[in-house]
């Protein structure tokens, strides 16, 4: 029998690449269930459900949030702005005075 080993093979890798596939479909099946009894979702506030005048509140709360953030940041950029300028004139100073004289 010339050969039959390399037959025996093939049809071995044909049996483990089915194996395979089904392991695969059964993983995905289990994510589709997880995913399907609705156990991951969260539940939203409806906005409808508020009355305008807490609606109008919560709109304010989260303006006056975001505002602060901003100006958290704007200080921010400004602080490091301001010590990289002094950083570099410190330098420029330290350079005139200490190495060229």
């Amino acid at each position: 029998m010339y050969g039959s080993g390399h037959i025996f093979e093939m049809i071995n890798r044909i049996k483990s690449n089915e194996a395979q596939k089904r392991s695969r479909k059964d993983k995905r099946q289990k994510i589709r269930d997880a995913y399907a009894d609705g156990s991951h979702h969260i539940e939203l506030n409806d906005s409808n459900k508020l009355n305008p005048e807490e609606l109008a509140a919560l709109k304010q709360r989260i303006r006056r949030e975001l505002i602060r953030e901003k100006r958290i940041e704007n200080a921010k950029v400004f602080t490091v702005s301001v010590l990289l300028i002094a950083g570099i004139f410190g330098l420029l100073w330290y350079a005139k005075v200490v190495l060229w004289s």
